[in-house]
């Protein structure tokens, strides 16, 4: 497998110089079948937790390994390598995106995912293609979930199993999210936390939703019908529906900002407090 590779990649290098490590994560066992196209039958998915364990292994191990200290690279990443399967194209892979980078950006100087733009193995506009875009450049699910991520501020004011804090120019930044396996495709995820050293004061709060209704075109599409003749109306309703759904409101805070948000599965919350 990957991991005792690597051990062996690492016990016959570790008297060389090197200037980085690096490697692929996809988090799937596959049977490769002799003279046969791979296919979604073909994939197992491993346990997330389990991936993630093993990547801070890794980690540590390389750190370890050589004298000198290395760019440690996670080169290529995605939920699976095959641009056929179509939770590629869900909240599942939006979620799986939040808790991957949530989860191991401390330990990796890099992390570089495969990929952005659909690389158009198949001609319809959903066919499971790795892209954070459809072949028409139509912005998925997982687009929004670097959106999000993009929007964290870099002080970590708290991060736990469902949830990271962080603070940037005096605003806060709260992120919730619910990762579910396919399997548990009807579970939500009710998450109450509290916040607290909050200055007395009225606050903006700009709260945005990224799940099944909000933000993920290919849901979308299907309640639509999932037409594969994309009409340029169709188009337009389809971009429409690109954004996620926001709520704004005013709201004093004496010390504690309490929370009590109930998650779609593989659902995401992110809130933006900005005090006025």
């Amino acid at each position: 497998n990957s991991e005792s590779f690597i051990e062996n990649f690492m016990y016959a290098t570790k008297d060389l110089k090197i200037d980085f490590f690096s490697f692929n994560n996809y988090r799937v066992k596959m049977k490769f079948l002799k003279n046969q196209a791979i296919t979604t039958d073909d994939i197992e998915f491993e346990d997330l937790k389990t991936i993630n364990v093993t990547m801070r292994k890794i980690a540590s191990n390389i750190k370890k390994n050589y004298s000198n200290k290395l760019e440690i690279i996670m080169s290529e990443w995605n939920l699976n390598p095959i641009p056929r399967d179509f939770l590629n194209d869900t909240c599942y892979a939006s979620t799986n995106i939040i808790k991957n980078t949530i989860e191991n950006f401390d330990i990796m100087d890099n992390m570089i995912f495969w990929t952005f733009t659909e690389n158009k193995v198949g001609t319809d506009i959903f066919y499971g293609g790795l892209g954070l875009f459809t072949t028409n450049n139509l912005k998925k699910a997982s687009y929004n979930a670097f959106l999000l991520l993009n929007k964290l501020g870099a002080e970590i004011i708290s991060k736990g199993a469902n949830h990271i804090v962080t603070e940037k120019q005096g605003a806060f930044q709260i992120l919730l999210y619910d990762y579910e396996e396919p399997k548990n495709s009807n579970k939500s995820k009710e998450i109450q936390m509290s916040i607290s050293n909050f200055t007395k004061g009225n606050y903006l709060i700009t709260k945005y939703y990224l799940d099944e209704s909000s933000g993920s075109i290919y849901d979308y599409w299907k309640t639509m019908g999932a037409p594969k003749k994309i009409t340029e109306d169709i188009y337009q309703l389809l971009k429409s529906r690109e954004k996620m759904n926001m709520k704004v409101e005013e709201r004093e805070i004496e010390e504690i900002f309490r929370i009590n948000e109930v998650l779609k599965t593989n659902g995401i919350a992110f809130y933006d407090i900005k005090k006025i």
